[in-house]
């Protein structure tokens, strides 16, 4: 069982749950690394200096942790706002709705969201 993820509801259409890990962002603008907040069945909010525009596509590249093996999700950016992490150091925050994610990434998420564990 993951100590960490907290299960979070909203009103969105999917739970989600808090996730804190490393993900590699590639776009139309290059290559940059930014930290998952959160996570769902249906998208991500991604914490990273610089924002991306609305509708903007992109790969991404993470590990749900260390022993996991590399997820890699195309999505597109929905929206975008500025997250403070720790109270002192601000960065963007980015909204990401999946458009393409393999069978074993959704298993995987699911998992994490569902039962707040990471493989």
């Amino acid at each position: 069982m993951l100590e960490n993820a907290h299960i979070v509801v909203e009103r969105r259409q999917c739970a989600r749950a808090l996730l804190g890990c490393p993900v590699m962002l590639k776009s139309t603008q290059g290559t940059m690394v930014g930290k998952i907040i959160d996570i769902s069945i249906g998208g991500a909010f991604i914490c990273c200096k610089k924002p991306l525009g609305l509708e903007e596509s992109l790969e991404m590249q993470f590990r749900a942790s260390p022993s996991s093996p590399t997820l890699v999700a195309l999505g597109k950016v929905v929206r975008s706002n500025v997250h403070c992490l720790d109270g002192q150091a601000s960065c963007h925050g980015m909204g990401i709705q999946f458009t393409e994610l393999s069978a074993h990434g959704r298993a995987i998420i699911t998992d994490i969201v569902e039962n707040g564990t990471r493989v």
